[in-house]
């Protein structure tokens, strides 16, 4: 099987269960390819037959300043510790699944024992040499409870610094960004593990009206597929249920207008959704699914259908304007504009 196809059908056709073992599809398949690529053209095998050799020839690529598939040392750039460790935790993770189901008899990788202490006792555990000691993680820069404020009232909202209305803002979802804020800020959630949130995941509010209700973020979203429970402030979710009834409904009805969902690729029609289970239909046959278990690509293709079949809407809480549901770039490539708009008020 040639690397394009390999690529192909571990993350578009789901081969044999892969896809389910990576929570960011995307990033694993960038690292592969790149890994398929350089074997192909710098060392003349396939990823099936890689070596320690091979793997050691791209580590000097890759963190030595020569781009894996250029001989010009001037054409590439190193990459970091950080980045170099990510791409062998995604390439160990794909050799591990090759090897269960026989595809490779020997890995590339080799490994040591490390112990550490979990609780009262040590434990011990098979960690792959090709990571670096040495990465470290960016120092991390803070901001103040006031910076941000401004941040999201003025970047995001508007709104000037006074609290006024901005005329000049040309924004049309600044009630989505600002919700979506402040749900990361006071929950800790990370940005795709609110992004995937769907309707009605959020449990509602009851009397005795609570400061903040439970919720158990789905280890299918999850970083390392490690779900936990976290506690969504009451205002937040009173904040998202205004989005939901005004902003959101709003860029449903310009989807219908726009006939978007008539040409929704390869939708997942769900015809009853509760927050625990979805109920879906696939032709004749209807299936109840876990929430839990539904991951982040999953949710983003669901639709929420009607008895005859009709469109009401997507199940993601977060649309864009068009009524299609928010990606982590989507929100990522804003950020510009709002630096520029801070810029301009803070000076």
């Amino acid at each position: 099987m040639s690397w394009f196809l390999l690529i192909r059908e571990l993350f578009f056709s789901s081969a044999r269960g892969f896809l389910s073992l990576v929570a960011h599809p995307v990033g694993y398949a960038l690292d592969l390819l790149t890994w398929c690529r350089f074997l192909q053209k710098r060392r003349e095998t396939t990823v099936w037959k890689a070596t320690r050799a091979d793997l050691i020839v791209y580590h000097q690529a890759r963190r030595g300043g020569l781009g894996p598939l250029s001989s010009d040392p001037a054409a590439a750039t190193s990459i970091s510790a950080a980045s170099w460790n990510r791409t062998v935790a995604a390439l160990d993770k794909f050799y591990q699944w090759a090897s269960a189901e026989g595809y490779i008899s020997v890995l590339p990788f080799t490994y040591r024992e490390a112990h550490f202490l979990h609780g009262h006792h040590v434990a011990t555990m098979q960690r792959n040499t090709a990571f670096e000691r040495a990465a470290r993680h960016q120092e991390t820069k803070f901001l103040t409870m006031d910076a941000y404020l401004f941040f999201r009232d003025v970047g995001l909202r508007g709104r000037l610094s006074g609290g006024a209305e901005d005329s000049a803002f040309c924004g049309r979802n600044g009630e989505r960004n600002a919700t979506f804020a402040e749900l990361l800020v006071t929950t800790g959630l990370r940005l795709t593990e609110a992004n995937s949130l769907v309707l009605p995941e959020l449990p509602a509010i009851r009397e005795p009206v609570p400061k903040s209700v439970p919720y158990l973020v789905a280890p299918s979203t999850a970083k390392g597929q490690k779900g936990r429970k976290i506690y969504v402030p009451t205002r937040i979710v009173r904040q998202i249920t205004s989005y939901s009834e005004i902003e959101r409904a709003n860029a449903i009805a310009r989807g219908h207008q726009r006939g978007v969902y008539t040409r929704w690729p390869h939708p997942l029609r769900v015809v009853q959704a509760s927050r625990r289970t979805w109920t879906v239909q696939r032709g004749d046959e209807v299936t109840t699914l876990p929430i839990s278990r539904l991951t982040p690509q999953v949710r983003r293709s669901a639709l929420l259908c009607r008895a005859d079949g009709t469109v009401e809407a997507p199940m993601n809480l977060w649309l864009t304007e068009h009524g299609v549901p928010m990606t982590s770039s989507d929100y990522e490539s804003s950020s510009p504009h709002d630096l520029v708009v801070l810029e301009s008020h803070a000076c």
